[in-house]
């Protein structure tokens, strides 16, 4: 069917629904257009307006309307229906009616969507759906995120709160963000007093500037440094850093150590190390001592020999015999020293004897007196009435002449009064009271005192420590004190310090006094012991094998000297009844002194012997004495201890 020009610009479907749904079959040559079909093609252009007899001239319109309509069951009844109710109730389907044919006042939906509205309503509900979703997703893992800021900060503010470490934030401008809670103790003021603090607010001035140029300095140039620093007596080592955001250092953070014990623990590990340098010094001087001390010891047998014998051919009180007494004053001391190394270094045993103390006491001052400037004044306050006390006269020498020189060197810038006295105790220290069953009347006290700067209390209690001292470089060993403290302990006494700082020091020692009587000075020649009888004086040194002889002749002994240990056991062999006494020396090449004893005591049981030596490690009093030897003798030996010791020998077998 061929569409009407007219109708083509509207279009048939839209012509189609004009009609009013109307079902009308149009009979053969229509001449006029029922009302309700004139009145709904008026909505066209070009037809409104027409008349019947115009829309009837039509011929395409004609055409349309004049079309025969298929007969359909009901339709002519539906049609007198105002409403398409008719449908229903004919039961007309919708696929009935012919092409073309429209339903007349058919009910329409409540409201039309086109597609368009459909895929748009969905495409929005998508998107909304997946915004929700989004939405939804990122809320979680927000809400995921604050738990695990939450929990962090957490545990971040419970390790803040116990760890031993201290922790700290500081912002730009040095002020405390964040600390942990041990700075509270450190520096005696609740945390919240601190936070928001800049550091001289809170630490000492000398110690804030410091930091806070070093904070500064990091924070500058973005770099990581280690300090260490002193507060309240205890010693913190400090790393501190930048904390870099968005590659811009913004903030300082760093944690502190209390670093004290170890510290402490250094410094004691460096003084062992010390300790144990000075001890292999010392083994070393104790070697070298023992190496040297037979041949140095015979030396000096010579000099005091000589002496003596010079001393015996010359008037007592004449200028030449003062000056003999002072060489072999010297040479006592001599010996005494190496006896002391020797001791010191454990290569030997101290030798106790009765000793008065005063003329001890002023024979050090006099050394003292000689080596101090004139700034220094020496006092004395020497009690007659003290008894003598068992002792080492050359370790308690030594003591004084240690305890002297530190009073020297405490007041060597401004000078003083150093003070020397002995007297009975009046009390005894409580280290003695608890010993034993002790009167205080037994002890004297020997006081050292002297007004230099003091000892201050931090390092009181160490004095005594060996290897401990205070004085510069090349000044000291840190021995003296030690070695005093070892000494007057050895002795069954003690030693105690009071000391205020800038009121000078004051050292008191304790000894008990001896009922025995103390040794006598030597006698004269003349009033030495004598005796007629044989002796055979062995010793590989010539010039002392001759001194001997001379002295023991002197003495009024018969004497055969012999230089060689293998000639005098010849001798001895061949006529073992020709000798009372043999006296040898225990170094010699060929065969020591101790061998050519075993051998003359293989021959006759009886023979007195008496060992001398210089030194040696091999053989001490005690092994000598247990091989059948009568005697043993430390050299040098002088006139007045030769002749008692030979006495000795011969008057106790």
């Amino acid at each position: 069917m061929k569409i009407p020009p007219v109708l083509s610009k509207s279009g048939l479907p839209l012509l189609l629904s004009v009609l009013a749904m109307a079902v009308i079959p149009m009979p053969a040559g229509l001449a006029t257009a029922n009302s309700g079909v004139r009145s709904n093609l008026e909505v066209f252009p070009g037809v409104r307006g027409c008349t019947d007899a115009m829309l009837a001239g039509h011929k395409e319109i004609a055409g349309v309307l004049e079309e025969p309509a298929p007969a359909v069951p009901g339709l002519k009844e539906a049609a007198a229906l105002p409403e398409a109710h008719a449908q229903q109730k004919f039961g007309i389907r919708e696929a009935d009616p012919p092409p073309g044919a429209v339903m007349r006042n058919k009910t329409e939906p409540p409201f039309q969507i086109d597609q368009t509205t459909i895929w748009a309503a969905l495409a929005l509900f998508f998107g909304l759906a997946l915004t929700i979703f989004v939405l939804l997703v990122n809320i979680l893992k927000r809400q995921k995120a604050e738990k695990a800021l939450l929990e962090s900060q957490t545990v971040f503010q419970a390790f803040l709160e116990h760890s031993p470490v201290y922790i700290f934030f500081k912002d730009h401008e040095i002020r405390s963000l964040m600390l942990s809670r041990n700075y509270e103790k450190m520096l005696g003021m609740p945390l919240e007093n601190i936070l928001g603090k800049t550091m001289d607010e809170v630490f000492p001035s000398d110690l804030a500037k410091s930091m806070i140029e070093d904070d500064k300095r990091i924070l500058g140039e973005g770099k990581c440094i280690t300090v260490v620093e002193e507060l309240g007596g205890k010693t913190y080592e400090t790393t501190k850093f930048s904390v870099f955001i968005e590659g811009k250092p913004t903030m300082l953070a760093g944690f502190t150590l209390d670093i004290s014990e170890r510290r402490q623990a250094e410094e004691e590990k460096a003084r062992l190390a010390e300790q144990l340098r000075q001890s292999h010094k010392l083994e070393a001087i104790g070697t070298l001592a023992g190496g040297i001390a037979h041949d140095f010891n015979n030396i000096l047998s010579v000099i005091i020999g000589c002496a003596e014998i010079a001393k015996y051919n010359v008037p007592s009180d004449s200028l030449t015999a003062q000056d003999l007494d002072k060489i072999l004053q010297a040479g006592q001391r001599a010996k005494d020293l190496v006896q002391q190394i020797l001791t010191f270094s454990r290569q030997s045993k101290a030798e106790l004897h009765t000793v008065k103390l005063q003329p001890l006491i002023r024979e050090a001052l006099k050394m003292l007196r000689a080596s101090i400037p004139k700034s220094i004044e020496i006092r004395e306050d020497i009690a007659e009435d003290c008894g003598p006390v068992m002792a080492d006269p050359t370790q308690l020498y030594q003591v004084l002449v240690n305890l002297g020189s530190n009073a020297f060197h405490a007041m060597e810038e401004k000078g003083g009064i150093l003070h020397v006295g002995l007297r009975l105790a009046a009390t005894i220290p409580r280290q003695l009271q608890e010993s034993g069953d002790i009167c205080q009347e037994e002890f004297l006290e020997l006081s050292i005192s002297d007004t230099g700067q003091g000892i201050s209390p931090e390092i009181i209690d160490r004095i005594f420590d060996p290897f401990f001292t205070t004085k510069e470089k090349g000044k000291g060993t840190g021995m003296g004190l030690a070695i005093t403290y070892g000494v007057i302990k050895e002795y069954g006494g003690a030693i105690t310090v009071e000391s205020q700082p800038g009121r000078g020091t004051v050292f008191h020692i304790y000894l008990r006094q001896c009922r025995e009587e103390a040794a006598a000075a030597d006698a004269p020649v003349d009033e030495l012991p004598r005796g007629s009888e044989r002796i055979l004086l062995v010793d590989d040194e010539e010039l002392l094998a001759g001194l001997g002889g001379k002295m023991l002749e002197r003495l009024g002994y018969q004497v055969t000297v012999k230089t060689k240990s293998f000639e005098a056991l010849a001798a001895f062999q061949n006529q073992p009844a020709d000798f009372d006494l043999v006296i040898a020396d225990q170094t010699m090449p060929g065969m020591t002194g101790l061998d050519l004893a075993r051998r003359m005591l293989q021959l006759r049981r009886d023979i007195p012997i008496i060992l001398c030596t210089g030194y040696s490690a091999l053989v001490d009093e005690q092994i000598a004495k247990s091989q059948g030897i009568r005697e043993f003798a430390m050299k040098p030996l002088n006139n007045s201890a030769m002749a008692r010791l030979i006495r000795q020998a011969l008057d106790n077998g």
